[in-house]
């Protein structure tokens, strides 16, 4: 397109080129203009190189192209070296898997506190506080060891929760003094059933009041995981047996530690025979020691510190070694089960094994919980079942079979009941839920072997059930340190599990 006309005064044209417009832009960081060069450090092997040969040299050295750790976020010791042998390539597998179960115990454990959080409501915060005295609260929030200055045996009251819908009463202990720190090992009525007591790996011994849940006291002395308690019949000795190798007899009223009995192992199980006058134990195969079972006599008169050092009975049980025991129908006679899941009767004097059935469970007994009148049992395995058993026969009665691995399992009296309670082990998956890991108390019906309900509530493994002697309610130990005990509505009485047939437990 022509342009305008300009008149010069040296020279006219007709059409003068069309020119763009001036550019303007900042000069370049790179301009090589007046930039000043410093001496040429470039060795002569450098120079030598091509021009692709000495690029690849200075990618090398600066790394612009290699992999930052803060961009990928892994630490640089999780990288794994070629190993030489299987020998270390098995250690450096188990380097792997110990490390995989540490983070998601600590992801799980982070979760179970969110869910607690957010589901169980706290009495600290929703109660008013009982004093408005803030030295008072202070030191109510201190756990029992400190805030106490009184006799460590010194009976605290624990708060309430009220549960859900079905009745259930939660027993919280907090902060040292108001909740288990760690899983729950067992849990034991007495045999009037006003007390509850329950042990943990946090290494105390707690007692609470089953009709309203409140503490009323510990028992503290052992150094280990608490694996097993026992109640007499008269609620006058506690025994109970623990991972610092340690068996120990306490005073159930003033929680005074009686007598103390020690061994090379741990003591995985303990139970006081039907007239109260004897105990057995079951101490650990480990550090070259055998597996051993152990009877007691119990000196019941005076205050109870004058004991035996010396067990009454001691034999090893050959083969599988034994997980759980109690006294027979006879007290002659002991009754175990084992870790391959065998259950045997032993000869109490002599320690000779009477009868067995090696094909009781297909995985260890986790639990065996005798019927009132001993004339018949009920064990839980990891195999997934349990079973009834006839106390003198050792013949497998009923089966229940589940889709999880059990670690607990109790006959409800009164009723044609029984109850399981497990879960998958959180330890062997990567993400578990309450619903994924099946953490429920399942009720089975004894006699038709029909599953009939779940009670939810735990948020990890069930690892321990009781009854109430009455079978007004029923409690549940789990691995979310959490003791549950749960009050049976009046339905659950007038119930006709036989239909019109009146059947006599």
């Amino acid at each position: 397109m022509p342009g305008p006309r300009h008149t010069h005064t040296t020279t006219t044209h007709t059409v003068d080129p069309v020119y763009a417009p001036p550019v303007l832009r900042p000069p370049s960081p790179t301009d090589s203009i007046s930039t000043e060069y410093g001496i040429d450090e470039t060795s002569m092997a450098d120079k030598a190189l091509s021009d692709e040969d000495f690029a690849k040299r200075v990618d090398l050295e600066i790394g612009l192209r290699r992999t930052k750790w803060s961009d990928v976020g892994v630490p640089k010791s999780v990288l794994l070296t070629r190993t030489r042998d299987s020998k270390e390539e098995a250690d450096m597998f188990e380097r792997v898997m110990a490390n995989l179960r540490k983070e998601v115990k600590a992801l799980e454990e982070e979760d179970l506190f969110e869910s607690v959080a957010l589901e169980t409501p706290c009495p600290a915060y929703a109660q008013e506080p009982a004093s408005s005295d803030v030295d008072v609260i202070m030191r109510s929030m201190l756990p029992l060891n400190l805030s106490s200055t009184t006799d460590p045996n010194h009976l605290a009251p624990v708060q309430r929760i009220n549960g859900d819908s079905s009745g259930a009463t939660v027993m919280r202990q907090q902060f040292g003094g108001l909740r288990h720190e760690r899983s729950l090992t067992q849990i034991k009525f007495n045999k009037e059933g006003d007390l509850l007591f329950s042990c943990s790996k946090d290494l105390v011994i707690n007692v609470w009041f089953s009709d309203n849940g409140e503490r009323l006291g510990t028992y503290d002395g052992h150094n280990g995981t608490v694996w097993t308690i026992d109640v007499d019949s008269k609620s006058k000795f506690l025994i109970s047996g623990a991972a610092d190798n340690t068996m120990k007899l306490w005073e159930v009223a003033t929680g005074r530690c009686l007598y103390t009995w020690e061994f090379p192992t741990a003591v995985k199980r303990v139970a006081f025979s039907e007239d109260d006058l004897q105990v057995v134990c079951i101490t650990e195969q480990r550090m070259g020691f055998q597996s051993a079972i152990r009877i007691f006599d119990i000196e019941r008169e005076g205050d109870g510190k004058q004991q035996s050092k010396d067990p009454a009975v001691l034999f090893n049980p050959v083969g599988s070694k034994p997980t759980v025991c109690t006294f027979a129908h006879t007290q002659s006679l002991i009754l175990t089960g084992h870790e391959s899941g065998k259950v045997a009767l032993f000869d109490a004097k002599t320690g000779d094994e009477v009868l067995n059935n090696e094909r009781a469970h297909m995985d260890v007994v986790t639990d065996l919980q005798i019927a009132p009148d001993r004339s018949y049992f009920i064990t839980s395995s990891k195999d997934k079942t349990t079973r009834l058993h006839d106390t003198r026969t050792l013949q497998v009665l009923k089966t229940y079979t589940t889709e999880t691995p059990l670690n607990s399992a109790a006959i409800a009296p009164h009723k044609p009941y029984v109850l399981l309670g497990g879960g998958q082990d959180a330890m062997s998956v990567t993400t578990t839920s309450s619903r994924q890991g099946k953490f429920e108390t399942r009720f089975w019906h004894k006699v038709f072997e029909e599953e009939l309900g779940r009670v939810k509530g735990h948020f990890g493994p069930v690892n321990t059930l009781a009854v109430h002697p009455s079978g007004k309610c029923y409690a549940s130990g789990g691995e979310d340190g959490f003791v549950r005990v749960h009050h049976f509505d009046e339905s659950y009485f007038k119930a006709r599990p036989y239909g019109d047939l009146d059947v006599e437990d």
